[in-house]
């Protein structure tokens, strides 16, 4: 991310957010971490969050509190109320939160629409995103958030159809979108387009007007809901299994 920016001819300072110390209290964790973000972040307008989702409340909280916005890593881990919380506390001050949905902007998803559900069939989103790349958060949120987010932000009317994740396979990207006999897919494994540089400049271009970001925390809690639904009904059908 920082070479990215620095690309962009950003000016970047790269802080160090180490994990809370062995015993070390939830609060003295937030002071030192806000420290760092007053200390270091300097004169900085943003602080992204390039981390893992843990401690994803205590630390975009004291980025707030040092004055910046913020830019956090998929997937976002808190809770529908933490979310809301944190969202109402940037809006008090005046700051964005964003949440790095990169795959939101890809150029093919245009054409994929199609008109809203009316008196004819559903439109219905399923997607497939397969990566030997493996990470600490479980596949259906880390790498089931890029699809979802993409449901949710571009196709919030669409039901929501099979959506296959896993650590294990073949890499595979592919989005699919059908109603009745049309058949819309995208296969995006092979993306080689700047989507950190297109999120970028939409998120500094909110910060401008001070309009809210559409990949923001909101956004954010469409795909827990999504997501968890997913989970829920996975979980029911292990059960039925004999």
């Amino acid at each position: 991310m920082a070479g990215i920016l620095k690309e962009m001819s950003r000016e970047v300072h790269v802080l160090t957010l180490s994990r809370p110390k062995p015993g070390e209290p939830e609060e003295n964790y937030a002071a030192r971490v806000e420290k760092i973000c007053r200390d270091e972040a300097g004169k900085a307008d943003v602080v992204w969050l390039a981390v893992p989702p843990g401690n994803q409340e205590i630390l975009t909280r004291a980025a707030l509190a040092a004055g910046k916005h913020v830019v956090a890593e998929k997937p976002w881990m808190c809770s529908r109320a933490v979310t809301d919380d944190l969202g109402r506390a940037a809006s008090k001050e005046g700051l964005q939160i964003g949440v790095h949905y990169e795959y939101c902007f890809l150029s093919g998803l245009g054409r994929l629409s199609m008109p809203p559900n009316g008196s004819g069939p559903p439109v219905r989103f399923s997607g497939t995103f397969i990566s030997s790349k493996t990470s600490g958060a479980p596949p259906l949120y880390n790498l089931g958030c890029h699809l979802l987010a993409i449901k949710c932000a571009l196709f919030p009317d669409a039901a929501t159809g099979d959506i296959t994740v896993s650590y294990k396979g073949i890499d595979e990207r592919k989005l699919e979108v059908v109603r009745g006999t049309d058949r819309r897919t995208l296969d995006f494994l092979g993306n080689r387009e700047p989507l950190i540089q297109r999120f970028i400049a939409a998120f500094e271009a909110s910060l401008s007007g001070k309009n809210a970001f559409p990949f923001g925390l909101p956004l954010s809690n469409e795909i827990n809901a999504e997501l968890a639904a997913i989970e829920r009904t996975t979980a029911a059908k292990s059960q039925k299994a004999p």
